[in-house]
């Protein structure tokens, strides 16, 4: 049944790339030797920044979802972030959801609340489609992620924060992300 899926998975990546060929157009693809799960570690503080310039700094994440194919043009992953902060206090960022395209795109695919000293700040994933840009870059076994996310959409509620809503938040940070077996390798081309 294993090698059945693997198969089916492998045409469809064919049929895809063909496509895209046909097309004139030139895709970007994120790769795999082997299918697994995925894992994936902060390489500098993620920085969440909205109203105005209130920042909150995440200094780990952890990949909790996410699964290599053979040869794909998009990429789902689960991520939660820790160790987060905002003007020296705690924070929290929950869950995110997230479709990241290997053309430099993502998309959010749940709703994400950043908590930090008296604001709670709702980014909805409705709004929050095709977020511009992320640069991929191979590093050995690993593909590293460096986004420059800008023009998030989102609204604060809380003491500190009653803005309305907003497209002026940005994301930034770097992350590797690689088979958790560490036996095989991922890569974007």
């Amino acid at each position: 049944m294993k090698r059945i899926k693997l198969v089916a998975m492998s045409l469809a990546a064919v049929c895809v790339m063909s496509a895209a060929a046909a097309s004139g157009a030139v895709a970007h693809t994120f790769t795999a030797t082997e299918m697994g799960k995925l894992t994936a570690k902060a390489t500098a503080t993620q920085v969440f920044t909205v109203d105005g310039g209130k920042t909150v700094e995440c200094t780990a994440l952890k990949l909790t979802a996410g699964e290599a194919v053979l040869a794909s043009l998009t990429q789902a992953a689960t991520i939660v972030y820790s160790g987060c902060k905002s003007f020296g206090l705690s924070a929290t960022v929950s869950t995110a959801k997230y479709l990241f395209n290997a053309d430099g795109t993502a998309s959010l695919e749940n709703t994400l609340t950043i908590t930090a000293v008296g604001c709670t700040v709702t980014v909805p994933s409705a709004k929050n489609q095709g977020l511009s840009s992320i640069t991929y870059s191979n590093n050995g076994k690993n593909v590293k992620l460096t986004p420059s996310v800008k023009n998030i959409t989102s609204s604060g509620s809380g003491t500190t924060c009653t803005y309305a809503e907003e497209s002026k938040g940005t994301y930034a940070g770097a992350s590797e992300v690689g088979l958790a077996s560490g036996v095989g390798s991922v890569s974007w081309s």
